[in-house]
């Protein structure tokens, strides 16, 4: 052995005497610690993975909704749209009824008015000349 090699031998004894239990104790502590870091790590990693899953799958129920309720929205829309149609023609039809009965009323009372007055030039009133009869 060379003396270099013999007296780094010798403080490497020198070391361990001295601090030779608390290195252990240290790397001790930090293998447990590197151990935990890597649990947590996995566990993080796991965790993250289950979240995207998750997220990926809401994303999905929530496309799946929003396109079910888009599409029911456009049936009630079409419903409605229906409903205001045939509600505007029923409108329409009663208008037109009630302006035929109109010209039908207004053509009765013409018709009432000429006869009316063909009775009266057939039968004029009788004269009165202010005496009793």
């Amino acid at each position: 052995m060379s003396k270099d090699q013999g007296s780094a031998g010798n403080i490497d004894q020198i070391r361990s005497l001295i601090f030779g239990e608390q290195m252990q104790t240290y790397e001790s502590r930090f293998n447990e610690l590197q151990s935990e870091v890597a649990d947590l790590r996995k566990e993080m990693n796991n965790s993250l993975t289950e979240l995207k899953t998750l997220i990926e799958s809401m994303q999905s129920s929530n496309s799946d909704s929003l396109e079910s309720v888009q599409q029911q929205l456009q049936k009630s829309e079409e419903n409605m749209q229906n409903l205001l149609d045939a509600s505007q023609k029923k409108l329409s039809a009663s208008i037109q009824e009630l302006s035929d009965a109109s010209v039908k009323r207004q053509d009765l009372m013409q018709i009432f008015g000429n006869a009316a007055d063909r009775l009266q030039d057939k039968h004029p009133a009788p004269e009165s000349n202010g005496t009793p009869e």
